[in-house]
């Protein structure tokens, strides 16, 4: 609901924003509670299915735990 209010309504814009922006529309104008790195992952996120790359997400979603990328260790 927060990014439909500011006007996104597709992966692609989504896709272009930087994680500050994207933080700011969602967290900040919009109230909501981000869980995970939504700055990060988001973006990578709605690349891959602008670029019609399903098995990519699935794969980056799954790689993905609690919503953060896990730490080279």
């Amino acid at each position: 609901a927060a990014l439909k209010k500011a006007g996104i309504t597709t992966f692609a814009q989504i896709a272009s924003m930087t994680g500050e922006e994207l933080l700011d529309v969602v967290k900040v104008q919009g109230g909501v509670n981000v869980v995970g790195e939504a700055t990060k992952t988001w973006p990578k996120q709605a690349k891959f299915l602008v670029d019609g790359d399903l098995e990519g997400f699935e794969k980056y979603k799954d790689y993905l735990v609690g919503g953060r990328e896990p730490e080279d260790k």
